[in-house]
């Protein structure tokens, strides 16, 4: 792993202000936020894919993904209540202030991925750390292929959520994002799909569990699996008992 950036937060967490509070779904918030300082505004780079540690005073500190595009994008974490952390996490608003540390992670290979078409792979909440990487190919359409996403939701709310408000979402996309149901009926034609698109082999990103390795292995060609590289962890495991 590549160390930090000369910009990166990496020994004391700098403040910043909670700006706004959203309600996704049950259990999981959106917290808006802006550093304190201008400064260490200024100098916060991101790149999709990385994390950040975010301390709650008085509580503890837990590690949790980027959800924002590193352009054109307002700075939030979407978080999931699950412990004594994040809980506490919830019981902010608008105005209190939370520490940030980072960012880490070597984020996604865009530059490796370009002409190709890509797919993600992901179910519940563990779409908000593919966000950003979302967001990203649609801001740069025209450097890559087909983009597809594969998504299991229990409801609209939950399907939605991770992607609206901001410039993945339908209307900021350009209608570009459609969703679409796949019935078992389907299987065979989303198969012949998998190994040739417009330019090229499919490249896919999953985030979650191991079961969704089946999954992708359903639509694409053995050699475009993803392997190790392209598994981000769950973000049920970034914040288990935090």
């Amino acid at each position: 792993m590549s160390g930090p950036h000369p910009g990166a937060i990496v020994t004391v967490p700098e403040i910043a202000v909670i700006d706004e509070v959203r309600e996704e779904i049950e259990d999981v918030r959106t917290f808006h936020f802006s550093f304190e300082d201008p400064a260490v505004a200024e100098r916060f780079r991101i790149r999709s894919g990385q994390f950040v540690m975010c301390t709650v005073f008085g509580a503890g500190e837990f590690a949790v993904s980027l959800p924002f595009s590193p352009e054109g994008d307002r700075p939030h974490l979407s978080v999931r209540q699950v412990g004594k952390v994040t809980r506490a996490l919830h019981e902010l608003r608008a105005g209190d202030k939370i520490g940030i540390r980072g960012p880490f992670g070597n984020g996604f290979p865009f530059e490796a991925i370009k002409g190709k078409n890509v797919v993600y792979v992901a179910g519940g909440i563990g779409l908000i750390p593919l966000r950003s990487s979302i967001v990203h190919v649609l801001q740069h359409r025209k450097d890559f292929g087909r983009i597809v996403l594969i998504y299991g939701s229990r409801s609209s709310k939950e399907r939605d959520g991770p992607l609206r408000g901001g410039p993945g979402d339908r209307a900021g996309a350009g209608g570009r994002v459609r969703p679409a149901r796949v019935g078992a009926g389907e299987q065979r034609q989303a198969q012949g799909r998998g190994g040739q698109g417009d330019r090229g082999p499919f490249r896919a990103c999953r985030h979650g569990r191991s079961s969704s390795r089946a999954i992708i292995g359903s639509l694409l060609a053995p050699d475009e699996l993803p392997g190790q590289d392209d598994h981000f962890p769950n973000i049920d495991d970034e914040q288990r008992g935090q």
